[in-house]
């Protein structure tokens, strides 16, 4: 039952992170939060469209933080330098 309660990813290697595919809207996203000082978006200041930040949490690119804050993983740090 411990295991199922764990809500940690595993991390993704560089091959898998180049491999995941983005639309026009989750690259530019993922852009936008790599560039970010802090490398987070708020849904107060930033207003991401959730549709889209959601996508990116679920292909690993990023994690969200109680639904108000999403921060970039490794694998979007990896795939942000394929995008520009």
């Amino acid at each position: 039952m411990a295991s199922s309660l764990n809500t940690t990813t595993p991390s993704m290697t560089e091959a898998q992170a180049y491999a995941v595919k983005l639309s026009v809207k989750e690259a530019d996203l993922l852009v936008k939060m790599a560039t970010k000082p802090n490398q987070r978006l708020s849904l107060l200041i930033d207003e991401p469209n959730s549709r889209t930040i959601n996508s990116l949490v679920r292909k690993g690119m990023a994690r969200d933080v109680m639904g108000t804050f999403w921060e970039i993983t490794d694998a979007g740090r990896l795939r942000v330098t394929k995008i520009y």
